[in-house]
């Protein structure tokens, strides 16, 4: 199965503008696909929530630090209630990564930070347009071209 959600692409430039590391998307890809998670996932999400964190990190570790940005950020545990990050689906997987570099990427802007020289607005890819359909098109640099369905369309978007 194809990874086929923008937010892949998107996670992927944010990451290499923010300089938290350099992905292969199709190392992304089938790392998002596996049932547990790979040594790659594990230290993107590492890198990721290092910046918002660090001190949760080096206590419990990556999951539990993940659990506590949700929480922080949401509210509540979100899709990781009652699971484990093995458990979760590839479109909740791929949604808490895209999520991760968005919080990063403001939390970086609201502490001035600067990210290459930008702030959080300008590490987000703008959709290329719409079909009468309803359907997005996202372009990201120049590595592929990603059509959205309308939510209730699909399954997921992406």
């Amino acid at each position: 199965m194809a990874v086929t959600f923008w937010q892949v692409p998107a996670l992927v430039h944010a990451c290499s503008i923010a300089r938290v590391a350099t992905i292969d998307i199709q190392e992304l890809e089938a790392a998002l696909e596996e049932k547990e998670p790979s040594p790659f996932l594990i230290a993107l999400h590492t890198k990721l929530l290092h910046g918002l964190r660090a001190a949760t990190l080096q206590k419990q570790g990556w999951e539990e630090a993940l659990r506590a940005e949700l929480v922080e950020q949401t509210g509540d545990e979100g899709v990781l209630e009652g699971k484990a990050y093995r458990d979760l689906t590839l479109g909740e997987r791929v949604e808490l990564l895209h999520s991760l570099c968005e919080w990063r990427a403001m939390d970086a802007e609201s502490s001035g930070e600067t990210l290459l020289g930008s702030g959080a607005e300008a590490l987000r890819v703008q959709p290329l347009g719409q079909d009468r359909d309803g359907n997005t098109y996202w372009h990201f640099a120049g590595l592929r071209l990603y059509k959205e369905a309308p939510r209730g369309k699909g399954e997921e978007s992406g």
